[in-house]
C-alpha cells in the first residue's frame, strides 16, 4: 500500500516538474516577429507613373465599408516634374469575378480593381487632368446624412498659389466606376462651403482674359438638388482682388464699377483736393447721373483703346492739384435689372501730381459727350 503511494506521489512531482518546465520554456522563448504584409502597387503601376504621395489615402464612397487605395500620380513627362498629376482608386472585390466586373461566383477571391479617376477617356470623364502641381488632401463628404460619405473632392493647384482644378468624383457602380464634375479655371477656383459641412454650396470659377489689366470672367457654379452644379451668368472681375487705384484706365473704370454702393456714395463725397478714382468734374457728373447710388453692377464687356490720345488742349487743370494731359473713351456693357444690357461711353484722363512720391494716375471724368 505504501508503495503505490509513493509511486503516485512520484507520478505528481514528475507531471509538475513537465509543466514548470513547459512554462519556463515559453517565457524564455522570444516574442514572434509580427510580420507586415504592405500593399505594393510599386509592382503593378505603369512604369510611366510617378507616384505622389509616400503613403496612399484611404478613401471610400462606394458604400461597401470597405477602405480604397487613392494613388495620386504624375504622367508625361513625370520625370522633368512638367507632366499632369492623375489619380486612381484601387478597390479590393471579394466574391466576384475578375474576368467579368460586376459578376458574382461562389468562391471568396480577392483582387485589385483600377479605377481611374482623372485622366480617362470614357463619356463624361475626358476633360482634362487633377492638378499642375500639387492636389490638397482629398476630401470625403456625406452629402445625404445617412453617415456614409458618397462624394471626393480634389482640389488641385497649378503654376500660381491656387486652385485652379476642381474634382468632384461619385460612384456610379462597378462597371462604370467613378463620375466626375470637373472645373477648370486659370484664373483661380473659389469653392464655398457656407454651411461648413464639406458640401460645396457653389464653385466660383474664374478664367483669365491675359490682358493688360488681369480681368477675369468670372462664373459661378451653383449646387442644384441633384447634386449637379448649373452656371450662372459671367461677369468681369479682377483676378487677384480690386487694387486701391489700378493703373490702365479701363481697370480704374472697372474698380469704380466693381465698388460698393457704398463705396461710391464716399467717392463722390470726397473734397475737391481729394484725390481719387473721379476728378472733380467726374464725381458731380457721376451725382447727376445717379451711378452711385446702383447697389450693384455686372461687368460684361469692355472695349477700349491700346494708346492714349494727347488732349489738344495739352495740360488740363482738372482740380486743385491734379492735371490731365492724355484721355482715352473706355466703352462698358453692363447687366441691366431687366434682363437685358446697357452700354456707356466712359471719359478718362491721365493725371499727375506736383509732388514727387506720386505716380501718374488716370481718373474718371465723367461720361462721353457726343
Amino acid at each position: 500500500m505504501e508503495t503505490l503511494r509513493n509511486v503516485v506521489i512520484l507520478i505528481l512531482v514528475l507531471a509538475f516538474l513537465a509543466v514548470a518546465v513547459m512554462y519556463g520554456t515559453r517565457q524564455c522563448s522570444p516574442p514572434q516577429e509580427v510580420i507586415e504584409l504592405p500593399l505594393d502597387l510599386a509592382d503593378i503601376i505603369p512604369e510611366t507613373w510617378e507616384p505622389q504621395d509616400s503613403a496612399l489615402p484611404l478613401v471610400d464612397i462606394d458604400g461597401d465599408g470597405e477602405r480604397e487605395w487613392l494613388l495620386i500620380y504624375r504622367y508625361d513627362s513625370p520625370r522633368e516634374g512638367r507632366g499632369p498629376i492623375g489619380g486612381v482608386i484601387y478597390d479590393a472585390q471579394v466574391n466576384l469575378s475578375p474576368h467579368a466586373p460586376g459578376q458574382r461566383i461562389p468562391y471568396r477571391s480577392a483582387f485589385l480593381v483600377p479605377y481611374s479617376l482623372l485622366p480617362d477617356t470614357r463619356a463624361g470623364k475626358g476633360q482634362g487632368y487633377l492638378a499642375d502641381t500639387r492636389v490638397d488632401e482629398p476630401v470625403s463628404v456625406d452629402t445625404n446624412g445617412d453617415g456614409d460619405a458618397d462624394e471626393l473632392i480634389i482640389a488641385g493647384y497649378g503654376r500660381d498659389p491656387a486652385i485652379t482644378r476642381l474634382s468632384i468624383f461619385r460612384w456610379q457602380g462597378l462597371d462604370q466606376g467613378y463620375s466626375v464634375q470637373h472645373f477648370q479655371g486659370s484664373g483661380g477656383i473659389v469653392p464655398v462651403d457656407s454651411n461648413e459641412d464639406g458640401v460645396l454650396e457653389e464653385i466660383i470659377v474664374l478664367e483669365r482674359m491675359y490682358e493688360r489689366s488681369q480681368f477675369c470672367r468670372q462664373q459661378t457654379q451653383v449646387r442644384e438638388g441633384n447634386g449637379r452644379y448649373s452656371a450662372g451668368s459671367p461677369s468681369l472681375v479682377f483676378c487677384y482682388g480690386t487694387p486701391d487705384h489700378p493703373f490702365y484706365p479701363e481697370g480704374v473704370v472697372l474698380a469704380f464699377l466693381l465698388s460698393s454702393r457704398q463705396q461710391r456714395m464716399a467717392e463722390v463725397s470726397r473734397p475737391d483736393g481729394e484725390p481719387g478714382l473721379l476728378t472733380v468734374s467726374g464725381r458731380r457728373e457721376i451725382q447727376a447721373q445717379g451711378l452711385h447710388e446702383v447697389r450693384s453692377i455686372r461687368v460684361l464687356q469692355f472695349t477700349y483703346p491700346g494708346v492714349a490720345i494727347s488732349s489738344s488742349e495739352g495740360l488740363v487743370e482738372v482740380d486743385e492739384q491734379l492735371l490731365g494731359a492724355e484721355s482715352v473713351e473706355i466703352w462698358t456693357e453692363v447687366a441691366t435689372s431687366d434682363g437685358g444690357s446697357r452700354t456707356d461711353c466712359w471719359e478718362v484722363l491721365s493725371t499727375s501730381s506736383e509732388r514727387v512720391h506720386e505716380d501718374t494716375a488716370w481718373r474718371i471724368n465723367g461720361l462721353c459727350t457726343r
